[in-house]
């Protein structure tokens, strides 16, 4: 992931939620291997207590514990990571988002990406009330999906939440999950979260490799993500445009493009575009 494609999401400074499925650790790990200054990795939802070998292990946060005392363990390390306490499932519940919003500011670091949301390892999700668990007034908002899910049946193993998820795509639970349908999820998703006030908002497709038949699936994606009908009726500030970044993590990005992942009219009589900072 090269430097260029942390500011096209909007990555490069403040705290920077990551939600959805199908590669939320990865791309927090990636952009924070990428980032230049001091970056934090956080979680307010379930995390395993470790990333992959080589990457910082999370320091596990007592229910009770302050900022200057996650400061003062890390001292003027460039990269650290932390999360609340252990849980049943042995994994870490998430920090509080108070505490977190304390430490990015009095710790000097340039950003901190928050895993906000849950998905079980699933390659797709639909959030239920509550859901993702976002920091107030977050300079940026990914929102993940995996384009591996078209074509996978609509159940459990493959999306989470998937009775939701088959609702809110107008399919039954069991058929192939197609690339209309995760455009209507994402484009509800997508407009459920700019009603929140957050800041930038961007819709990240990742696809497992750079073969051309991938790429073309998401493209196919970011059309029906643009013509989906939103319900309930998104109200006036949602008619924007979501920029939307589409990239292989595993293969490091060699391949990329953004575009405008909602076709939602930004002015009356106008269609949306450009994708981040502009035409491309």
């Amino acid at each position: 992931m090269t430097s260029r494609l942390i500011d096209a999401l909007g990555a490069r400074s403040g705290i920077v939620c990551v939600a959805g499925a199908g590669g939320k650790k990865t791309t927090m790990l990636r952009l924070a291997r990428t980032h230049e200054g001091r970056v934090a990795l956080t979680a307010t939802s379930k995390i395993p207590q470790a990333f992959s070998r080589g990457d910082p292990d999370l320091l596990s946060l007592s229910g009770q514990a302050a900022a200057q005392d996650v400061l003062a363990h890390f001292g003027g390390e460039r990269l650290v990571a932390y999360a609340g306490e252990p849980s049943r499932s042995a994994r870490l519940r998430g920090a509080n988002p108070d505490l977190i919003r304390t430490v990015h500011d009095r710790g000097g670091f340039a950003a901190t990406y928050v895993k906000a949301d849950g998905a079980r390892m699933r390659l797709a999700k639909a959030h239920h009330d509550g859901e993702p668990r976002l920091i107030e007034g977050a300079a940026a908002v990914l929102l993940l999906a995996s384009v591996r899910v078209v074509g996978k049946p609509l159940d459990d193993a493959a999306v989470h939440h998937h009775e939701r998820f088959a609702e809110l795509a107008g399919l039954p639970v069991g058929a192939p999950v197609t690339a209309q349908a995760l455009g209507r999820v994402l484009a509800h998703q997508l407009s459920t979260i700019a009603d929140a006030g957050h800041g930038r908002i961007v819709a990240v497709l990742n696809w497992p490799t750079t073969r051309p038949c991938w790429r073309r699936r998401a493209m196919s994606l970011l059309r029906y993500a643009s013509a989906a009908p939103v319900t309930p009726s998104p109200s006036p500030r949602c008619w924007r445009t979501i920029p939307c970044a589409i990239f292989s993590i595993r293969a490091g990005a060699r391949r990329r493009r953004c575009a405008a992942a909602s076709g939602r009219r930004s002015g009356p009589g106008r269609r949306a575009r450009h994708g981040p900072g502009g035409s491309r």
